[in-house]
């Protein structure tokens, strides 16, 4: 029998995730519009739960423009082929979803914006006289984007804005190779994010600085070494034997980008901090010591890719002493991914802890494998490999591999994270956690928002970094306008109640204010339930479900009722 406060936290998580799985039956069984008392006399309540799908997000994971497919994943033993681009090859970061926009000179910004803005295209800026920059809000095709934009009156000519890179070493030979970087759409993120000077500790055993995706002094931090108790790191001290463990794991975050050699991490500009802390006869003590080390030099995000565990207690039970460490840093603001642990079973000490990111596996094809273990307490997977597939990966002594494992899918959510908070957002664990949740991508028809083998769905990188914490708003629409008359904000597993709201029949609207203006419009993620009538001092269960979406609408005002 499990015993103690910790144990007792974990109940309640579940008691909530079971609150979860009853809004999700009443929705889905039709039972829509349920009321049921209140505690609240004179005002009642809405409860529901959010996803927030992006553009392109589809029930299965794109793949990778060039999968080399002469190349079968398994046999990635080794230094890798360094084969440049193809002649002719399209680039395997996909679209730019930008377009240049040639005009006469009389044609002015404010008319060109005005013209897109229909389209669902967002003016971005004049490059030269008579030349402008728009952005396509729907990610279209690019040659349906450019063929809508060249009907337009007064546009010349239209086209991709490409990207433009170093010639001669500013590729990486082998990222159209990381299939895992198409399914978490990472080519895609990086076009509005970077991790530029974010943090991420690697809590892992040693790893090899002198491979050449790896060694560069701008992508280190100062670590730390448990076995020795002092600096370690790029310019500290190295023990004699690295391990490919943790150099894979670092490699997955921040593998350097654009250097000619090999692929490249999921978050570029990242600063790593390294901290071992699992070498022959390392301990629990270790791991704790070494979590609290990577607290006290800065890190933001701790990514744990490691178990914890003793004979004298079930595996998925952290101690004491490490669930007080990770409740010091998860209060510090530091958010803290863990791996779930390869046993098919029970997440593992320290994801099962509660408000530790926990990361399951998928693979190639977007299914959980037998390996990865789950429960209600998981929060999402991500590449991790497995049915034939692996995840590439950095061996010591200067090559490449190919691993399976969520040791391997943990990284990509600590990526994911560190461009997050790159993007601007709160260095807040639950509200990234949340975030996570909601733009998560589901299999096609699963009728459910979550569930014990996959968590809240696949990581969706682009998701997380184009849009934020929704606003959810009981409003008033008319003409043009929303009036809000109570208003919260979606919490962890999309999950919302609004209270105070008045008596009557309302609409309910999430809204994501993706350029800051003040207004739903264009490039703003918005979705609407209802009409939902509410009872004084009475709670709507159900029917008030909201899926956000891009908004291409006309501009919506919105204003604080009375």
């Amino acid at each position: 029998m499990r015993t103690g406060w910790h144990d007792a936290r974990r109940c309640w998580r579940r008691a909530g995730r079971l609150g979860l799985l009853l809004i999700l039956t009443l929705t889905l069984s039709g039972c829509l519009g349920l009321v049921r008392p209140g505690s609240a006399p004179g005002a009642g309540s809405v409860t529901g739960a959010v996803k927030i799908v992006s553009p392109g997000a589809a029930g299965e994971p794109e793949r990778a423009l060039d999968h080399r497919a002469e190349v079968h994943p398994l046999s990635l033993r080794g230094a890798l082929p360094q084969a440049g681009p193809r002649v002719g090859e399209r680039s395997a970061a996909g679209p730019s979803f930008e377009y240049l926009v040639g005009s006469g000179l009389d044609e002015t910004a404010s008319s060109l914006a005005e013209q897109v803005r229909p389209l669902g295209f967002i003016y971005e800026k004049e490059a030269s006289p008579g030349v402008h920059v728009v952005r396509d809000a729907r990610r279209r095709g690019p040659l349906e984007a450019i063929s809508q934009l060249e009907r337009l009156p007064g546009v010349a000519w239209a086209g991709e804005n490409g990207r433009a890179e170093p010639a001669g070493g500013g590729f990486d030979p082998l990222a159209a190779d990381q299939w895992a970087l198409s399914a978490i759409r990472a080519f895609d993120a990086w076009t509005v994010a970077s991790a530029a000077g974010v943090v991420v500790a690697v809590v892992d055993t040693g790893i090899d600085f002198t491979h050449p995706e790896l060694d560069d002094p701008d992508l280190w931090v100062t670590g730390w070494d448990a076995e020795s108790g002092g600096p370690y790191g790029y310019d500290a001290f190295r023990p004699e034997q690295a391990d490919a463990h943790g150099t894979a794991v670092a490699g997955i975050i921040g593998a350097v980008a654009g250097n000619g050699v090999g692929g490249r991490g999921v978050a570029p500009g990242v600063r790593l901090l390294p901290v071992r802390v699992i070498f022959r006869d390392s301990g629990e003590d270790d791991v704790i010591a070494g979590i609290r080390e990577a607290a006290r030099r800065g890190a933001q995000v701790i990514n744990l890719s490691l178990r914890v565990s003793a004979w004298s207690r079930p595996s998925y039970q952290c101690s004491p002493a490490m669930a007080q460490a990770l409740d010091e840093v998860l209060q510090a603001g530091i958010v803290v991914v863990a791996a779930a642990g390869n046993d098919g079973g029970h997440l593992a000490c320290p994801a099962s802890h509660p408000g530790v990111i926990a990361v399951g596996a998928f693979d190639r094809e977007g299914k959980v494998p037998f390996y990865s273990a789950g429960g209600p307490d998981l929060d999402l997977v991500a590449p991790g490999g497995g049915g034939g597939s692996c995840v590439l990966t950095l061996k010591t002594g200067g090559g490449f591999d190919c691993g399976t494992g969520t040791s391997f899918a943990a990284p990509h959510v600590a990526g994911a994270v560190a461009l997050m908070l790159g993007r601007g957002f709160p260095q807040d664990p639950e509200s990234v956690r949340a975030l996570l949740h909601m733009t998560a991508i589901r299999p096609d028809g699963a009728p459910a928002l979550r569930d014990d083998r996959m968590g809240y769905g696949r990581l969706d990188v682009y998701g997380a970094v184009s849009t934020g914490i929704p606003r959810i708003m009981v409003v008033e629409k008319s003409a043009g306008r929303l009036l809000v008359h109570a208003e919260t904000r979606a919490g962890t597993g999309g999950l919302y109640q609004v209270t105070g709201v008045p008596e009557g029949r309302w609409t309910v609207a999430g809204w994501v204010d993706v350029d800051g203006d003040g207004a739903v419009s264009p490039g703003d993620y918005y979705g609407e339930a209802g009409p939902v009538a509410v009872r004084p001092g009475r709670s709507l269960v159900g029917g008030a479900d909201l899926t956000l979406r891009p908004y291409d609408g006309s501009p919506l005002q919105v204003t604080a009722g009375p």
